[in-house]
């Protein structure tokens, strides 16, 4: 995976990465790729009551997965 430092640069300036992006830098780690696409959507989000609520369940559902 070949990242410019364009696309670096915007993801730092915005504060986050695009699920898709950190979905791929995850994969090139062998870091589960599915929990770290999880954690960008996540991120975009306003913070809300349901935000809230989401990101518990998340964090629940790594912990049993890593279990």
């Amino acid at each position: 995976m070949k990242l410019s430092g364009n696309v670096l640069y915007t993801a730092r300036l915005r504060g986050r990465l695009s699920p898709i992006l950190a979905g791929a830098i995850a994969e090139k780690l062998g870091e589960d790729v599915q929990h770290w696409i999880t954690v960008a959507v996540l991120e975009t989000e306003k913070e809300s009551g349901a935000l809230d609520h989401l990101k518990k369940t998340a964090d629940r559902w790594l912990n049993k997965v890593n279990s």
